[in-house]
């Protein structure tokens, strides 16, 4: 608990009750403006009481959610008779550090994989390890989107979602060594894996359950990814969770904020993919292939490679959306599991849309085509 009390008089004064301020700044006219630090995606409440005693049970406006590292909150109401007021902050959620980094430098043979969490933004296009031997995720807040830019969707809980498509050289450290990608280069994004490969399935039921349940096949990627962190929440994200950090709160056809003219309009699109319009532009990799991840421009939220490059496993099974769904999870059956994002090859800028995932595609084929990968994602509580 963090207390303060705030002087009414004309030289406005900040003290603290048994710890150090928390207000960086009051306003004029005895309107205090009460600031405190935060993690982003935290939520608090702002108390206040007329005595260093209490009690504190006058909320100050409305529970507020940090989006950066400090929340201020404006107290309008009349000053006390005494002069003084004093101001309670309590945590509702403390919120998340902005990145979270796995070291699986150790392989598949380390008994754990360590994790980071850290509001700096790591050196992901100069330090190689960030695409080789340890994975980046990065926070997302809950929030509402329209998802394929029709149906009102709600996320209530936070997520991690990988900055990066998961590396051929990732996972190879991850799952002792075997590169199943039929084109090579240790910071391009593994492809030629399945559904299966990623959680169970077919001979493994364990892995197969989604919506019903999130369990997965322990000798599985996830498997193995959840025993070696402990965490039981590391996943694929569902397509609502993938289309909403792809999105990072644009309502255009491609997060850079573009609408294609056409079909072919590889031009709004490619300084944010490696697509069907500059497969030979000489930016890392083969002609007509993808390409080492974070070489085009990210999103507003810090991701790569959301539109093109390869298409990416969803956790849902194919099937349609309704209106004011909330977490949604996709059908409790099917016959596929949704792709999205698109791939270098796609041959129509739909293909990368945020907005679309043609009925035609049919994962199974795509898998030993070179164009269809994953990246991470951890599920969080809405609130701690």
């Amino acid at each position: 608990m963090r207390y303060l009390f705030l002087s009414a008089c004309a030289a406005l004064t900040v003290f603290a009750a048994g710890a150090d301020p928390i207000a960086t700044h009051i306003g004029p006219a005895a309107v205090p403006e009460v600031t405190w630090a935060t993690k982003p995606n935290g939520v608090y409440a702002l108390y206040r009481s007329d005595n260093a005693v209490g009690p504190f049970d006058t909320q100050v406006g409305s529970n507020v959610t940090a989006v950066g590292y400090s929340v201020k909150v404006t107290d309008t109401a009349g000053v006390p008779g005494a002069g003084k007021r004093y101001y309670r902050v309590q945590t509702v959620s403390p919120g998340f550090e902005n990145y979270l980094i796995l070291d699986v430098s150790g392989g598949a043979g380390a008994g754990s994989w360590p994790a980071t969490y850290t509001n700096a933004l790591p050196d992901l296009l100069t330090d190689s390890a960030y695409r080789t031997t340890k994975l980046v995720l990065r926070a997302v807040p809950a929030g509402t989107f329209k998802m394929q830019g029709t149906y009102t969707v709600t996320l209530t809980r936070p997520f991690y979602i990988g900055v990066f498509e998961v590396t051929q050289a990732q996972y190879a450290n991850m799952v002792g060594g075997v590169n199943p990608s039929e084109n090579v280069g240790e910071r391009r994004p593994v492809e030629n894996v399945s559904y299966n490969m990623l959680r169970g399935g077919t001979n493994d039921v364990a892995g197969a359950g989604w919506p019903t349940n999130s369990d997965v096949a322990p000798l599985s990627f996830m498997g193995n990814l959840r025993a070696k962190t402990g965490n039981v929440n590391f996943d694929l994200p569902t397509e609502a969770q993938w289309e909403y950090a792809c999105r990072a709160g644009t309502t255009t056809a491609f997060n850079n904020g573009n609408n294609p003219t056409s079909t072919t309009d590889w031009a709004s699109v490619t300084n944010v993919a490696r697509c069907y319009g500059n497969q030979s532009d000489g930016a890392g990799g083969y002609s007509s292939k993808h390409t080492t991840v974070g070489t085009f421009l990210p999103n507003a939220w810090g991701l790569y490679d959301l539109h093109g490059n390869i298409a990416e496993w969803c956790l849902d099974w194919d099937g349609g959306l309704t209106e004011g769904a909330t977490d949604p999870g996709g059908p409790t059956g099917g016959t596929v599991r949704k792709i999205r994002g698109g791939a270098f090859s796609s041959p129509s800028t739909i293909y990368l849309n945020n907005a679309e995932r043609p009925s035609t595609w049919r994962p199974d084929g795509w898998i030993a085509g070179g164009v269809l990968g994953f990246r991470v994602a951890l599920r969080l509580p809405a609130a701690q």
